[in-house]
């Protein structure tokens, strides 16, 4: 079983690197966006497929949970990579890391839960209130607040569990925190890259750069998701092994 797994795990590895090296190399020497595109939703899908198995091979909370997290992955990366609808993406990447949040405190009571989730929700009603009296009321920006909040959060709480070495049933947390702060590497590329809108940068240079910034988007992006998908393990482990990649 255990050379199966390995395998396994190795078949995943190489074909992630693979797709990963055939969009990188289309992002940076040129190519078809559309291609760039297919490879990179095709790795998100592969890392939903490898979370997937682990959730009915393992049969733990986490797995479940990581396995559902990278669902709505899948979803959000749908819309932000083949179609304009930024709101529905950035909504399902909110659930995400709700999702992820439950993972790192799936043994707490849900009031704990619920007042992690409360502030994050408390501003966003603010800004939708704020954006409404002025004039109409901004969703995408509400999202974005919650969906920012909500991954500081975790990012946090992952990195204070495996500070403290406070072991999390059936997840690794060390895996799982560098995975969440290599996805946050992407988030501030995704941040820089749209800078020249937000502020209305018209220098052409600056463009450039935020071009090349943008690029470096997926470089990050499709690591942290590998990493979050391999991030549950068996229940019973060794807490001597608690926070080891």
């Amino acid at each position: 079983m255990n050379e199966i797994n390995r395998t396994a795990l190795f078949a995943f590895l190489a074909a992630e690197a693979v797709l990963y090296a055939l969009f990188l190399r289309i992002d940076f020497f040129g190519g078809s966006a559309t291609r760039s595109a297919l490879y990179k939703y095709a790795g998100i899908l592969l890392c939903l497929v490898c979370a997937s198995v682990r959730a009915v091979t393992l049969k733990n909370t986490a797995s479940r949970l990581i396995a559902a997290a990278l669902f709505f992955t899948c979803i959000s990366d749908y819309f932000l990579l083949f179609t304009d609808s930024y709101l529905p993406g950035v909504l399902c990447f909110c659930v995400t890391q709700t999702l992820y949040l439950f993972v790192l405190l799936q043994d707490r009571e849900l009031n704990l839960k619920l007042r992690h989730i409360a502030p994050g929700l408390a501003l966003s009603a603010a800004l939708l209130i704020i954006t409404s009296l002025m004039g109409e009321p901004d969703l995408l920006i509400a999202a974005g607040v919650f969906y920012a909040y909500s991954f500081v959060r975790n990012i946090v709480l992952a990195l204070s569990l495996c500070i403290k070495k406070k072991p999390v049933p059936g997840l690794k947390p060390s895996m799982f925190a560098v995975g969440l702060v290599i996805f946050a590497l992407c988030d501030i590329n995704v941040l820089l890259y749209n800078l020249p809108l937000l502020f209305d940068i018209h220098s052409h240079l600056l463009i450039s750069l935020f071009d090349i910034i943008g690029t470096l988007m997926w470089v990050f992006y499709l690591p942290s998701q590998v990493l979050l998908a391999l991030s549950a393990k068996k229940s019973l482990t060794d807490n001597r092994d608690i926070c080891r990649i």
